[in-house]
């Protein structure tokens, strides 16, 4: 249930996404392979009580596509069953449209933010937390590779890893 609930998110946030990018001038949108099949599966989680809507019409002619299905290996996970769109490859594009979008808004005149974390709401950083706090959020901290501790691996060990995850970004034709 819970991977199907994050999943839906997904969907929804993606679409969110693609909506945004038509407010980008031309020469920065980005795209991405499997675009199309992520707006259908989002269609058809929208408006899951239109069996025979058109959502579920053009799921029809993907028929590698899985509504609702996840796969996944111990190298990558797919949306859309194990033949759908590769989730390092919407990672790696919705990293590309925040750099398109940071391009936008210097190419205007203003500054972009930095601090993601941040509450948009005005001295709400200055609250304690909880209660009177308006924003809550939590994520486990992101640590650069290049911090990654290696004193207590074997000796070379640290280069064959990284060698390894070149090979599995690689792998992506698409992106």
């Amino acid at each position: 249930m819970q991977v199907a609930t994050e999943l839906d998110f997904l969907l929804i946030a993606v679409r969110n996404v693609l909506r945004s990018q038509r407010r980008l001038p031309e020469h920065l949108r980005t795209a991405m392979t499997g675009e199309d099949e992520l707006k259908a599966l989002r269609d058809l989680v929208e408006h899951f009580d239109d069996a025979d809507g058109p959502a579920a019409e053009t799921l029809r002619g993907m028929p590698h596509i899985e509504p609702g299905a996840v796969g996944y290996t111990g190298k990558e996970i797919w949306v859309g069953g194990n033949n759908g769109v590769p989730l390092s490859r919407i990672r790696v594009w919705a990293i590309r449209v925040w750099r398109s979008l940071a391009d936008a808004l210097i190419a205007a005149g203003i500054e972009p933010p930095t601090d993601l974390d941040r509450s948009m709401v005005e001295g709400d950083d200055d609250l304690p937390w909880p209660p009177i706090r308006l924003r809550y959020s939590w994520q486990i901290p992101q640590v650069p590779e290049e911090e990654w501790p290696t004193q207590q691996m074997p000796d070379g060990l640290a280069g064959l890893l990284a060698e390894k995850f070149r090979r599995i970004r690689a792998r992506d034709p698409h992106d």
